[in-house]
């Protein structure tokens, strides 16, 4: 959300500009339209082939944390609605959309604590999040609490890395291409 702090215009006009990387977010939308304002995802392809996937989110809570001027022309949307609907679009076999074998949902949200219930509670953002989120989506990396977890539901790594780099987070995936899933 902080990349929000100066405005919609400093992160589109200055500090998209200045990042070697894509700010990604599927769930900020221009204002009365289906037109993300930024990429919803970003793929890469890996030295063994395998092409890695990224869906972005922001909180929701986005226009309460930063000046509502900052966001004139933008709606933040439902996270899970939108991270669901751009997974799919990586794995619906159209290469149009940037196809992924593998999609990792990067959130600006996280759990209020590190326990493995307070992950998966339905009453919390972050909870609807992990038990929403579709088979499409492989791993969740999330943030916003600064909490450090590393949890695995359902199958899926769940991990957030704390705050302010005092922690690391190394995630293994391993995808078997003629299954096409992770093993």
């Amino acid at each position: 959300n902080h990349e929000f702090d100066q405005g919609w215009p400093d992160l589109r006009d200055r500090v998209q500009a200045l990042a070697d990387w894509e700010y990604i977010s599927a769930n900020v939308f221009q204002e009365g339209t289906d037109e993300t304002a930024l990429a919803e995802s970003w793929t890469t392809e890996l030295p063994n082939g395998v092409t890695m996937g990224f869906v972005g989110a922001v909180t929701e809570e986005l226009p309460s944390l930063v000046s509502p001027a900052g966001l004139a022309g933008l709606e933040v949307r439902d996270i899970v609605d939108s991270v669901n609907a751009a997974a799919d679009r990586l794995s619906d076999g159209d290469p149009e959309n940037g196809e992924a074998d593998v999609v990792v949902l990067l959130v600006h949200e996280g759990a209020a604590t590190t326990s493995v219930d307070s992950a998966t509670d339905p009453d919390s953002a972050f909870g609807r999040i992990v038990l929403g989120a579709n088979e499409q989506i492989d791993a969740i990396v999330s943030g916003h609490t600064h909490l450090a977890y590393n949890h695995v539901i359902d199958g899926r790594p769940v991990i957030s890395s704390g705050q302010y780099g005092e922690k690391f987070s190394d995630m293994v995936i391993e995808y078997d291409p003629v299954a096409d899933e992770l093993v």
